[in-house]
């Protein structure tokens, strides 16, 4: 995952993040939706609406606190919820007894693009 900052003011961010679809976005545009100083959170990614570009374009707004603080709390939130999610799908699956096979490992994709979005951002927020 790589990270292109295209616009930052102090209550707005459009951000390019590679490498990302809807599964990964809609997550993370719902976790801004969720923080109470984001007034709004969108994303684009149709080529023919946007001049041939296919990787996530995410735009962030707030009040008062800075948006890629914004992004890095939503990003945590995932993380966190994501991990509770698959220790619990773990413990579930565990105590079916023994059984064939291993637990499903969807939830696994979305905390992979949480936390490397975490660290891409942290990695940004320093050179912003």
């Amino acid at each position: 995952m790589e990270l292109r900052v295209i616009n930052k003011t102090d209550a707005e961010l459009r951000i390019e993040i590679a490498g990302e679809d809807h599964t990964f976005m809609n997550v993370l545009k719902g976790a801004l939706l969720e923080a109470d100083d984001v007034t709004a959170a969108t994303y684009d990614m149709n080529p023919e609406q946007s001049g041939g570009q296919t990787d996530p374009i995410l735009t962030v707004k707030t009040e008062e606190s800075d948006p890629l603080d914004a992004l890095e709390g939503a990003a945590s939130d995932i993380s966190t919820r994501t991990d509770a999610l698959r220790e619990a799908v773990q413990t579930a699956w565990e105590s079916r007894g023994p059984t064939q096979g291993r637990p499903p490992a969807g939830v696994g994709i979305v905390t992979n693009s949480s936390s490397l979005l975490l660290k891409q951002i942290r990695l940004h927020g320093q050179l912003i």
